[in-house]
């Protein structure tokens, strides 16, 4: 049992070196796709995280490392910056670069700190104190 579980090990690490000889590439995208999921109202310090569907009473869940996912989700903060938000209520971008689609509320002044941030696809202006909006 034990030569055959040496075997099967030895087969997995020929066919991962295999991999990345052929296309080192493909394991480093397949790991950028990868997000951990996390609970409503924690912050994600390494970022690559995913918040979904936290509530309106839930306290604001945070995303200091950056690059993280909210889906559907009230209170959500992106301190580290490109974040997407999709569905979001009241994002805000305090890193900047940050994609934002579908919001369901009105951005509020200020919501992209950082700057460099896209609502639907569109580059958007952070700030709209003193500007006409339609």
């Amino acid at each position: 049992m034990m030569k055959l579980q040496g075997c099967l090990v030895s087969v997995f690490v020929l066919v991962l070196v295999a991999e990345v000889l052929i296309d080192p590439g493909h394991l480093f995208a397949e790991a950028l796709k990868k997000f951990r999921e996390e609970a409503c109202g924690s912050q994600c310090m390494t970022g690559r995280c995913r918040f979904r569907g936290c509530g309106q009473d839930d306290p604001t869940s945070d995303c200091v490392g950056g690059n993280c996912e909210f889906l559907y989700s009230h209170n959500s903060k992106c301190t580290g910056g490109s974040c997407l938000f999709s569905g979001c209520w009241a994002p805000e971008c305090g890193g900047g670069g940050c994609t934002i689609n579908d919001p369901k509320t009105t951005l509020r002044d200020g919501y992209c700190d950082g700057g460099g941030c896209t609502v639907n696809g569109e580059k958007w202006p952070s700030h709209f104190e003193n500007k006409l909006t339609v």
